[in-house]
């Protein structure tokens, strides 16, 4: 591969997005095909009440939407800031509870399992001779 062609994998930008800041690559075709679209929101609107509790939002109990699923949440039901690396972004980001273990999951096995299943990848394409041995 020419270096070319590796700059242009490797290129990422800065996105500012309505959930934060997001790492995502220049061009769409260099993505992770793990990588998920950011969910649309909930409307404002068309959620008064927490979506886990019930609890009715108003002046004191206000409305957060999570950053994985999209749906809307009290403070309390939507209190943890988690790492979300299948959607680029930099800080971790506020989640409901479903989703954060979800998300903790998956780091755990991207942390663990994805190492080792890309090193054996790289291996084999090497034994056939399709990448160039390092």
């Amino acid at each position: 591969m020419s270096s070319g062609v590796a700059a242009r994998c490797d290129a990422k930008k800065l996105v500012r997005s309505p959930s934060g800041l997001r790492m995502v690559p220049e061009h769409r075709a260099f993505g992770s095909p793990f990588g998920l679209e950011e969910p649309q929101w909930v409307p404002d609107k068309e959620c008064p009440r927490c979506m886990q509790c019930d609890a009715k939002f108003d002046f004191i109990t206000r409305k957060h939407h999570c950053r994985r699923c999209g749906k809307c949440f009290c403070d309390r039901c939507c209190s943890q800031k988690v790492p979300l690396r299948r959607m680029c972004f930099v800080d971790p980001v506020r989640q409901c509870a479903d989703c954060a273990l979800v998300s903790h999951r998956e780091a755990e096995f991207y942390d663990k399992q994805l190492k080792v299943l890309v090193s054996g990848e790289l291996s084999c394409l090497e034994s056939m001779g399709l990448v160039a041995v390092r």
